[in-house]
């Protein structure tokens, strides 16, 4: 075998990176993000969450669905028990490639609180025992492989819609 000295392989640490090729901006979220108010029962749309738990409905607050400067989807989020108790949240969701969500805030009372917790992004998970963030991710607030949000208006239509789709626009006509 030839000594190291002899081989005819070089073996760089890293590939030359062009001079033309810049580093990116680095995500960053906006600074402050303010509290809606609280959801009315008249501004709730109910969706439907594929392979979700039926003893719960989940409604997204029409008033608080915004896309903000930092592409972050924010939204209130109310899950109703089959007996009437809800479970309030102040949500954010990046449209990045495996999803990720965060809570700024739970509610009770007509009141929300904020959970202190500053950097808390979770990865979106389809096997989620209630895959409500993954359905919203995959199929309501977000462009499927574009990785952006949706125009809000196109959100609240697919919000609003009733359904998952399985398979969008595949290019085929129905029969």
């Amino acid at each position: 075998a030839p000594a190291p000295a002899e081989t005819p392989f070089v073996n760089d640490a890293e590939m030359p990176v062009p001079s033309s090729v810049r580093e990116g901006r680095k995500w960053q979220e906006e600074a402050s993000v303010r509290l809606p108010a609280w959801p009315r029962d008249k501004d709730m749309i109910e969706i439907s969450v594929d392979g979700g738990d039926a003893r719960f409905r989940h409604f997204i607050d029409r008033a608080s669905l915004s896309t903000g400067s930092d592409g972050v989807v924010r939204y209130t989020l109310i899950t109703e028990s089959a007996g009437g108790a809800r479970n309030v949240s102040f949500e954010g969701l990046r449209c990045t490639p495996k999803g990720h969500y965060k809570v700024y805030a739970y509610g009770a009372g007509g009141d929300f609180s904020p959970t202190g917790i500053a950097d808390e992004w979770r990865q979106v998970d389809a096997r989620a025992s209630n895959p409500v963030h993954y359905d919203l991710w995959r199929h309501y607030l977000c462009v499927p492989r574009l990785f952006k949000p949706r125009a809000t208006k196109d959100q609240v239509r697919m919000l609003r819609s009733g359904r998952v789709p399985g398979v969008e626009n595949a290019g085929f006509l129905t029969n």
